[in-house]
Formats: structure tokens, C-alpha cells, sequence
């Protein structure tokens, strides 16, 4: 039986839940395992969960959504590039990228267009709708590590292996700017300014640079943490740049000042980081089991904190900044009430530690993607509003 046979029979999943319904005797477990025996893809009437089992023993890297929720597309280990569709998770199309050998992958905010960096030292670029490649950008001698765009796609950035980065015109598809040795080590994560107007990049060695457009001529370096950055953002306004590192530090910058604003230790390695809509509350996860909230404006720990019983791998607010996501390491989704720190939904979603996550554009549906081989597509929405 291979995986297309099972995504065919997705139309009896109704029968299945009616099925364990009335046999209510039947442990949940066991009635989720029929249901995944029968199917590729699993809709449970609670959550609306989706799940994708791959038969082939491909573990799934990285997931992302594409513009206005139309696709979601993962990248496996066998580099494979596959599109599901956003509303309904059914597989649609499949495309070998077995010579580029992707590693990150960026959607396109306003087209079907899915941009591609891999070992081949190639940026490529991906027509989603029709399932192939567009075009390969040359111009990296070594692997392509990191990518970034503006908001509405038409810039692209990428870092390589060997510490260039290259500015990109995606539609011209020509090299803008070329900066050999931007970084003397391997470029580990790009950030761009909400205005589009400074870039942000991060090395291997935890040192921080930022460049100027057009010229690309460099503006600042911080050189303050001693492990490499795992996380690097802008907050809304622009004014504060954020850098998340394995040496268990947050460090939040005034780069227009040219200064370090705040050092917030975590004392663990860091992991993810996420931002309030308030603008002044962060949140941290790191390799301690615990979710740590910060003032990012006056550089202090807040007194509330969660205590995990794992390591979260990411953490995010919804887009009201009512609640906060957590994935943890042991498989696990929690969710927790902003203020009074009420968990209210605890859901062991997958058999191993949550890889990837991410959140649909129009914040209704949750991606969860993990190294049991499996993606799940949760519908947040409902729950949400019932909570808030």
C-alpha cells in the first residue's frame, strides 16, 4: 500500500469518528490508531486535526505556509518538496530537489512562490501552483544557510557557508549586491528592518552586523555574545533588535545607539523567542523546562514564568496576545492564558520532540512537524474564541 492509495480513502475518516463514537469503551489511543491504520490524514471533529504519515520513512524538516493560506509545503529529508493543500492538508503536488538539497526554505508573502537554500550553493526559486522550479540564483561558492525577504517578497537576501551574503532583485532575479566575507564564519540567521532599509546578520561565532541599502555598506557590529545565535528579529517599531544565543543570554540591542540595551540571562541555551503586541513583553524558551517573560523596555524578568515538564522548542502569543503556544520536546502543544497563566489545553500531539511550527497568515490553524515522520494541522480558531 503506498501513501497515495491511503490519501484516497480521507472521505471514510466520518465514519471512522462515528465509529469509535459509539463504542465509547474503546480507548482514544487505540480509536486514533484505527483511524491513522485507514488513512493518510486524520480529521478529528475537536481539533480538526490533519496528519500525514509518510510510508516511505521520510522524516519531515521544515513546513511552511504559503501566501493567503493557499498551500502548506514541507521539505523532507530526502529532499523532497511536497504541497498539501492549506485548507484541507490533501497532497498535491510532489518535486524532486534531490540535486540542490534544500536546508531552509522561505514562502513568498504575496505569491506561490516557494524560495529555496541549498548544499549546491544555489538560491532557487519555486512556481508552487504548477510544481517547478523557476529559477537557480548563482552567486555563493559554498552551502546557502540563511534566508530573508522584504514584506512584500520582491527583495531577497541570503548568507552562506563561507560568511558572504548576497542581495537579491527576485524579480529580475539578478545580484543587487555581493559582499564577500560579510562574516569571517558561517551566516547563521538574517533579519530586515520593518522599514527595509538595514539588514541584520548573525554568524556562526555569535557575532551580529548591520548593513545599510542601498550601498550595503555596514552601519554596526556587536560583538557581545559568545555562542552562536539561534534567533534574531526585529521587533514591530523597528527601534530594538532582538538575538536569542546557545550561550543562554537574550540580548536586546539599541543599534541606533550602538549599544547593548539589556541583558536578560536564561541560564540555558536559547531556543526561541516571540514578542507581545503590547511591544514591551517578551518571551523566551530555552533548554531550561521553563517559559520565561521578560519587559524588553526596561530590561527586567517579569514574575510570571511557566514551568514545562521538558524543554519548549518554540513559543509564540496568538495574534491577540491573549495566550501563548508552546511545543515542547516531548511531543507536547500547551497552551496557556496569558495574565493568569491558566492551561487550558494540553495536547500530546506528537511521539517525539516538535521539530518545526508554524502558524497559518490568517492565525487559525496551528502546523506541527516532527521526526515521528509526521505533520499535523491543528484548527486553533474555535478553541480560541471559546478561551477568549
Amino acid at each position: 500500500m503506498n501513501s497515495d492509495r491511503i490519501m484516497q480513502k480521507t472521505n471514510s475518516i466520518p465514519c471512522l469518528q462515528k465509529l469509535c463514537t459509539l463504542f465509547m469503551n474503546v480507548p482514544s489511543k487505540l480509536c486514533l490508531i484505527m483511524m491513522l491504520f485507514f488513512s493518510g490524514f486524520v480529521q478529528a471533529e475537536e481539533f480538526q486535526l490533519f496528519q500525514m504519515i509518510d510510508l516511505e520513512g521520510r522524516k519531515i524538516q521544515k513546513a511552511v505556509y504559503s501566501a493567503e493560506d493557499q498551500f502548506i509545503v514541507s521539505l523532507d529529508d530526502s529532499s523532497n518538496i511536497t504541497t498539501w493543500s492549506g485548507s484541507t492538508g490533501h497532497r498535491l503536488k510532489n518535486i524532486s530537489a534531490e540535486n540542490h538539497v534544500p536546508k531552509e526554505i522561505l514562502s513568498s508573502p504575496t505569491t506561490q512562490q516557494l524560495i529555496t537554500a541549498g548544499l549546491d550553493s544555489t538560491v532557487r526559486i519555486w512556481d508552487l501552483e504548477r510544481g517547478i522550479e523557476l529559477k537557480a540564483l548563482r552567486g555563493h561558492l559554498t552551502a546557502v544557510s540563511a534566508l530573508a525577504q522584504n514584506f512584500d517578497g520582491t527583495e531577497l537576501f541570503s548568507g552562506s557557508d563561507d560568511g558572504s551574503i548576497i542581495y537579491w532583485n527576485k524579480e529580475k532575479r539578478t545580484i543587487e549586491k555581493r559582499v564577500i566575507g560579510a562574516h569571517p564564519a558561517e551566516v547563521v540567521a538574517l533579519a530586515l528592518h520593518p522599514k527595509g532599509n538595514l539588514l541584520a546578520s548573525a554568524d556562526q561565532e555569535g557575532t551580529l552586523r548591520l548593513w545599510s541599502f542601498p550601498d550595503f555598506s555596514l552601519v554596526r557590529e556587536f560583538r557581545e555574545h559568545f555562542g552562536k545565535i539561534s534567533v534574531l528579529r526585529f521587533n514591530k517599531l523597528g527601534d530594538r533588535l532582538l538575538s536569542g544565543a546557545t550561550d543562554g543570554t537574550v540580548i536586546v540591542w539599541d543599534w541606533d545607539k550602538e549599544e547593548m540595551g539589556f541583558r536578560l540571562e536564561t541560564g540555558k541555551p536559547v531556543h526561541d523567542l516571540d514578542l507581545h503586541p503590547d511591544a514591551q513583553t517578551l518571551i523566551t524558551a530555552s533548554e531550561e523546562s521553563v517559559i520565561r517573560f521578560w519587559n524588553f523596555r526596561i530590561g527586567g524578568a517579569l514574575q510570571e514564568k511557566i514551568q514545562l515538564e521538558s524543554p519548549a522548542n518554540q513559543v509564540r502569543f496568538d495574534e491577540t496576545g491573549t495566550n501563548v503556544m508552546a511545543t515542547l520536546q516531548i511531543g507536547q502543544i500547551q497552551i496557556w492564558q496569558v495574565g493568569s497563566l491558566f492551561q487550558w489545553e494540553l495536547i500530546q500531539a506528537h511521539d517525539r520532540p516538535i521539530s518545526d511550527l508554524a502558524l497559518s497568515p490568517d492565525g487559525k490553524r496551528l502546523l506541527t512537524v516532527s521526526p515521528d515522520k509526521t505533520m499535523k494541522l491543528w484548527n486553533l480558531q474555535s478553541k480560541l474564541e471559546e478561551k477568549n
